[in-house]
């Protein structure tokens, strides 16, 4: 039984990081897509 609750903790802390860390990288994958699309319209005129 001990073991189950420990192995449930330590992949509940695993999936946590993964979504936060997963977050950030989209957040990041936004701002670089932001900043292109000004690129292009600057580019443009």
């Amino acid at each position: 039984m001990d073991t189950k609750v420990t192995f449930g903790v330590i992949i509940f802390i695993i999936l946590v990081s993964f979504q936060y860390t997963f977050n950030r990288i989209l957040k990041e994958l936004i701002e670089i897509k932001n900043i292109l699309k000004k690129d292009k319209i600057n580019f443009n005129k």
